[in-house]
């Protein structure tokens, strides 16, 4: 579409589509701030609210269409969005296992003693262990068994002003055992 001041052409959905698109995106928006997606998936998610119209337009120009951007050319592009999320929970879904891989290796580590109350993801890191060689790994599982409350982090600042140190607190409430 062009208006007679307009120098580029526009798109915009007929109103039905535009109709359907809300409704669609307000789901999507109690889904990305209900707290249940992982901090990566949501991320990901988020951008569909671009990704569902830009699929929607190249739709309607692939199938000859003008006027405006109609509610078939939505709904294939609605299931198209659905089909890559599937995607990509199961690629994100991969790296949740990691971290959850290796809070069972650091859990196990813990209850065989060989980590005590006020380790550090160095301690873990430095020791070499199966599973725990990977410094970002370690640092997942950490948080994961933290966020979880079987450990506590505890951050204590630096008298040289250098990088603040964390160790870690195996919850008491276990009796010094996960």
């Amino acid at each position: 579409m062009k208006g007679p001041y307009d120098k580029i052409p526009f798109f915009r959905f007929d109103e039905e589509a535009a109709a359907e698109f809300l409704a669609w995106r307000s789901g999507l928006e109690v889904r990305l701030r209900s707290d249940s997606l992982s901090p990566a998936l949501e991320g990901h998610l988020a951008k569909y609210r671009k990704l569902v119209p830009a699929l929607a337009l190249i739709d309607h120009l692939a199938e000859g269409g003008n006027g405006g951007v109609g509610k078939e050319a939505l709904l294939r592009a609605l299931a198209m969005a659905e089909y890559l999320e599937t995607h990509a929970r199961r690629l994100y879904g991969a790296t949740d296992t990691i971290d959850i891989i290796a809070a069972e290796a650091i859990l196990a580590h813990i209850r065989r003693g060989a980590l005590k109350d006020g380790f550090t993801a160095r301690d873990v890191h430095q020791s070499g262990w199966s599973k725990l060689t990977d410094r970002e790994h370690v640092q997942r599982g950490l948080d994961l068994l933290a966020e979880l409350d079987h450990l506590a982090a505890v951050t204590e600042k630096s008298n040289y002003g250098g990088r603040p140190k964390v160790s870690y607190r195996i919850h008491p409430a276990n009796g010094g055992r996960p």
